[in-house]
């Protein structure tokens, strides 16, 4: 489990648990937890797409305000 957070932590600005120790072990055993990463951020934008659905926003506005979404919960990582 220990793996999953560093996963998280690093490639989101989710943090559940305070970790002070980053090595290449801690990183290594993380690499396994990367697609639930993935699915957690997926499923954050789904939920988001959803209640913006709900309230009738226009398709634009709706995807301006997701990308904007993703950006904060990733930390804009792979926007370079």
């Amino acid at each position: 489990m220990d793996g999953l957070w560093t996963a998280l932590q690093f490639f989101t600005r989710i943090r559940l648990v305070k970790q002070v120790e980053w090595d290449e072990g801690v990183f290594g055993r993380s690499i396994p937890f990367i697609p639930i990463v993935g699915l957690v951020v997926g499923a954050l934008l789904a939920l988001g797409n959803w209640v913006l659905v709900a309230l009738g926003t226009a398709d634009l506005l709706r995807a301006a305000i997701l990308l904007v979404l993703e950006i904060i919960v990733t930390g804009g990582l792979l926007y370079d």
